[in-house]
C-alpha cells in the first residue's frame, strides 16, 4: 500500500463524489420501497418497477457517460452527475407532497430513480476516467479497485441511513439528504484534471468493443459470484437454519473491501494474466465451500475466501479492457466494460432464481464457480492466441 498511497490520496476526491451518488442509493433502496408500500399502498411489483427504473437508466446512461468523458473530460461529466442526484432528492421531495395521490407520487419516483440511475453512471465511470487521467493505464487496477471499494462502503453505509431517515424524518427527508450530500461535496472536487491526450483520428465504438469484448465476458461471468452471494447467500442460510442469515455476504463484503484497501493495485504489480491465475480459483474455492458446507461457520469461511478473489479480479479484467484501447478512449472503454457486469446483475436474479428452485440453493454457488471458470477459460484462450 505504501508505494500506492501518493495514487490513493490523489484519488480522494474521486472517491468521495463516488461515495456521495452511492450514499444516496443505499439509503434509496432502503427507505423507498416502505414509502412505496405503506404511505403509497402500492404492493412489491410496484416496488419492483420503481426499482428498475433505476438499473434500466444506469445501463443505458454508462455509454453516454464514458462518450461524454472522453469528449467533455471527467469532471464535467461528474458535475453533471452530481447535479442529477440533486434533481433526484428534489422528485422525493415532490412525491412526499404528492403522498395523497399514489398514481402520481409513483410516477415522479419513477423519473426520480431514473434520475439516480443516470447519475450513477456518470459518477463512477467519469470517476474512473478522471483516476486512469492521473495515474495511467498501467494502474488501471488500482483505480478500478478503488472507486469500486468506495462504492461498497457508500452502499454499505447508506442503507442504515435511509432506514434513519425514513423512520425520522419520513421521505421528504430523503430528499434533503439526496440534496445535502452532493452540494457538500462540490467544494470538495477539483477545479482542473490532467487533460486526456487527442489523437488525430477519433476512435469509433466497434475497436472499442472488440478490445474490451473478452474481459468483459468474462467479467460478467465472474460477476456472478457477487450475484450469488448478494441475492442468495442469506436465503441459503435461512433454508438451512443457520444464524445470522447476513454473515456471508457481510463476510464477502468485508473481504472484498478490506483486501482492496490493503493492496488495491497488487494486479497492477503481478499483471492480468497472473492475478486472474491465482485469485479467479480463489474465488471457485470459496465458491464451492459456500456450496458444500457442513456448518454456518465453514459458510462464513468460505464466504471471505470468496471476497478475497473477487477482489482482485474485477480490477485486473478492468486493467486489461483499458490497456488494450488508446488512452483518448479510456471512458468509453470503461464503460462498455462495466455494462457486461450490468448485463449479468440486471439478469443474475432470474436465472440464479431458476437454479435455486429447480436444483436447490447449494447449486446457485456451485453454478456461479463454473461460470468463473470458463471466465477462466475466455481469459486463457486469449492469452494463447496473443
Amino acid at each position: 500500500m505504501s508505494q500506492d498511497r501518493p495514487l490513493f490520496l490523489s484519488l480522494l476526491p474521486v472517491m468521495l463524489a463516488v461515495a456521495a451518488v452511492f450514499v444516496v442509493t443505499g439509503a434509496m433502496l432502503s427507505a423507498l420501497p416502505v414509502f412505496v408500500h405503506l404511505r403509497l399502498g402500492y404492493g412489491a411489483d410496484v416496488v419492483g418497477a420503481i426499482t428498475a427504473a433505476q438499473f434500466v437508466a444506469a445501463l443505458i446512461g454508462r455509454v453516454w457517460a464514458g462518450r461524454m468523458s472522453d469528449r467533455f473530460g471527467p469532471r464535467r461529466v461528474m458535475l453533471w452527475g452530481l447535479g442529477l442526484t440533486v434533481a433526484s432528492g428534489l422528485t422525493c421531495l415532490a412525491a412526499a407532497a404528492f403522498q395523497d395521490s399514489p398514481a402520481l407520487a409513483a410516477q415522479v419516483l419513477v423519473l426520480g430513480r431514473a434520475m439516480l440511475g443516470a447519475a450513477e453512471c456518470f459518477i463512477i465511470t467519469s470517476g474512473q476516467t478522471w483516476g486512469l487521467a492521473l495515474a495511467g493505464q498501467t494502474r488501471a487496477a488500482a483505480v478500478i479497485g478503488w472507486t469500486g471499494t468506495a462504492m461498497y462502503l457508500a452502499l454499505s453505509v447508506g442503507g442504515p441511513i435511509g432506514g434513519w431517515v425514513q423512520t425520522t424524518y419520513g421521505f421528504a427527508g430523503m430528499g434533503v439528504l439526496a440534496l445535502a450530500i452532493p452540494v457538500a461535496v462540490l467544494a470538495f472536487i477539483p477545479r482542473e484534471v490532467r487533460p486526456t491526450p487527442k489523437s488525430e483520428a477519433p476512435v469509433t465504438a466497434m475497436p472499442i468493443l472488440r478490445a474490451v469484448l473478452r474481459p468483459g465476458l468474462a467479467a460478467g461471468l465472474a460477476g456472478l459470484a457477487y450475484a450469488s452471494m448478494a441475492f442468495f447467500s442469506a436465503l441459503l442460510f435461512l433454508d438451512r437454519g443457520w444464524h445470522p442469515s447476513w454473515a456471508p455476504f457481510s463476510a464477502f463484503a468485508l473481504a472484498l473491501i478490506t483486501v482492496r484497501i490493503l493492496a488495491g493495485g497488487l494486479p497492477d504489480r503481478l499483471g492480468t494474466d497472473k492475478t486472474l491465475r491465482i485469485f479467479l480459483f480463489v474465488q471457485i474455492a470459496g465458491l464451492a465451500g459456500v456450496a458444500l458446507a457442513p456448518d454456518p461457520a465453514v459458510a462464513v469461511a468460505a464466504s471471505l475466501v470468496a471476497g478475497v478473489g473477487y477482489a482482485f479480479i474485477y480490477p485486473a479484467l478492468g486493467r486489461e479492457a483499458i490497456t488494450r484501447v488508446p488512452t483518448q478512449a479510456a471512458g468509453r472503454a470503461v464503460a462498455y466494460f462495466s455494462a457486461f457486469l450490468d448485463l449479468t446483475l440486471a439478469g443474475a436474479g432470474l436465472l440464479l432464481g431458476q437454479i435455486a428452485t429447480h436444483v436447490g440453493l447449494p447449486m446457485v454457488f456451485a453454478a456461479s464457480a463454473l461460470a468463473t471458470l470458463a471466465a477462466f477459460a475466455i481469459m486463457a484462450t486469449g492469452e494463447k492466441r496473443r
